[in-house]
């Protein structure tokens, strides 16, 4: 149709029948055309609700009186030029006294705060977010507010005066976590905020820099390098720190099977791999507290979510899926949304791999949070690979064998002919045949008994964090899972339509219509877990 949105340097007007009301002695537009369409069939006639200017000046005069001037809104998106099934698209009312209307000035911190946001859109996807057909981004694909865009806004009064502190594309507001400052916030500052009333937040969790005091137990095993300010100035700053890992974990090689049956299932589509996005403080944040660290259980706005009242629960880790012959992971709807799916084939279950894992100069202690990183108890289960937020990847880590070298005895005392490679040494019996048979062969005579990995990991496990602890195996432990697993949604709605939805519903509580029940819903902190039961949320109802 070559319709595009107003630019205020080649000004393009289009003409619609508007239909109004009366309203406090004003005329009121209350026609559906504000979201307009490309046309419509009337019987077997197309008919385009929205007139050139053109057109427009080739009515009669007392018809075009029936007709008011307005400008064009449109998304830039290919394929999206007034598209039938879209309402994103407005005819916006514009009569010639528009250019008398004041202006309202748009702070800076409006516009930076846009720029931050479009930023964070664009690196996650080069083509979002929307722009309008007719605005172009910069040469390094980065979207900037030009004079005569036409925005959404939102207006206050400042000293008396109305100015606009936030703009958009988007009708659907989109704002961003602010420090107490004004200024974007971000996940690290979450992390890293501290002061001395409310000391719940620990730098020390922090990826090494040159704050850190304390090297952690995971660092010490699997080493860093420290991460350097890029912007950074100053010539007499240290080199990045580092510090080589001790433990090196090898490529799996698939189990050898008697009847050399094939791995892999049939091809599958999968849902498409999302989880609720950030902040969703809801599930990803809690409260800070001052008197008890481990009380912080609430409901958290998104307006109100600062890193000097909130803090992360954690780190998100994905739920195992219920057993029950069925395959959550797989799309009922393959054609739909088909570029954001990905077709895959996953490994039967019950496909065993072996792997090994070298380490060097560990203390026992050490040793023994290796044994519990790798199975912390029978019923705990690790998740790996594709999929893992639909359900995919479930796999239980069972060691087979312990082997360890004295370095001081091998070269101070051992034969250097017939001395062995390995000094002491756990077996598991039931596993020495399958050992042999997929390129572990390993003589037991040749060495001293060491303790099992059950009793390393038994040693180290008594030295926990209790809350740690019970988080990390309930969190891995399927038989906890009670319900179908997946991201939060209406109890009426398609499991893989506008997930977005539940959000929306769970934000309307701070000012519920009539009649309307007000609910406030957010996931429980597994550090206050008294029931040794995952918290669940509830399926809300669309509220109209």
């Amino acid at each position: 149709m070559g319709k595009r949105t107003y630019v205020s340097n080649t000004p393009e007007f289009f003409y619609a029948k508007l239909k109004t009301r009366s309203f406090n002695n004003s005329k009121v537009v209350t026609d559906s055309l504000l979201h307009i369409k490309r046309n419509y069939m009337i019987g077997q006639k197309v008919y385009d609700p929205i007139l050139t200017q053109v057109q427009w000046k080739q009515l009669p005069t007392h018809q075009q009186h029936d007709y008011t001037r307005g400008i064009l809104r449109v998304l830039g998106k290919a394929g999206r030029d007034l598209p039938n099934t879209k309402k994103h698209e407005l005819f916006i009312p514009y009569p010639a006294s528009a250019a008398q209307w004041a202006d309202f000035p748009i702070q800076s911190q409006a516009i930076e705060r846009f720029e931050q946001l479009s930023d964070e859109r664009t690196e996650q996807e080069a083509s979002l977010p929307y722009e309008l057909l007719g605005t172009n981004r910069e040469p390094d694909g980065k979207l900037r507010i030009k004079e005569g865009d036409l925005v959404y806004f939102k207006p206050t009064l400042h000293a008396g005066k109305p100015v606009v502190t936030d703009i958009s594309f988007s009708s659907i507001w989109r704002g961003r976590v602010e420090n107490d400052q004004g200024k974007a916030a971000t996940v690290y500052d979450f992390f890293a905020w501290n002061n001395s009333q409310t000391p719940t937040s620990d730098p020390e969790i922090l990826p090494f820099h040159a704050g850190r005091k304390v090297i952690s137990p995971a660092e010490l095993l699997f080493g860093f390098v420290q991460i350097k300010d890029k912007d950074a100035q100053n010539p007499t700053e240290d080199k990045a720190r580092a510090l080589a890992g001790r433990v090196q974990i090898s490529f799996a090689q698939l189990a050898k099977n008697e009847h050399n049956e094939h791995p892999y299932e049939k091809p599958v589509t999968l849902k498409i791999l999302a989880s609720p996005k950030l902040p969703s403080p809801s599930l990803y944040f809690k409260n800070r507290s001052t008197k008890n660290r481990y009380t912080s259980a609430g409901y958290i706005k998104k307006s109100e979510l600062k890193p000097s009242s909130h803090q992360p629960q954690g780190r998100k880790v994905y739920l195992h899926s219920q057993k029950n012959g069925q395959q959550p992971w797989k799309t009922a709807k393959s054609h739909e949304n088909a570029n954001q799916k990905a077709q895959i084939t996953p490994l039967k279950t019950g496909t065993d791999f072996y792997f090994h894992v070298d380490f060097n100069n560990l203390s026992q202690w050490e040793l023994g949070l290796l044994c519990y990183a790798l199975r912390p108890n029978d019923t705990f289960r690790h998740k790996l690979g594709m999929g893992k937020s639909i359900g995919l990847g479930t796999v239980r880590i069972d060691p087979v064998g312990l082997c360890l070298i004295d370095r001081h005895k091998r070269y101070a005392e051992d034969d250097i002919f017939t001395g062995t490679r390995y000094h002491h040494a756990w077996i598991d019996e039931t596993a020495q045949h399958n050992m042999s048979q997929n390129g572990y062969a390993y003589d037991s005579t040749s060495t001293l008994p060491l303790l099992s990995w059950q009793e390393l990991r038994k040693s180290f496990r008594q030295s926990m964090s209790d809350m740690l602890k019970q988080a990390l195996e309930l969190l891995g432990d399927p038989n906890k899972i009670k319900h179908p697993v997946h991201t939060p949604r209406l109890s009426n709605q398609q499991p893989e339509h506008e997930t977005f939805k539940w959000f929306v519903e769970n934000e309307k509580t701070a000012n519920p219509r009539r009649n309307q029940k007000k609910r406030e819903a957010y996931l429980k902190p597994l550090d206050e877990v008294t029931d040794n039961q995952l918290p669940t949320l509830p399926l809300w109802q669309e509220q109209r």
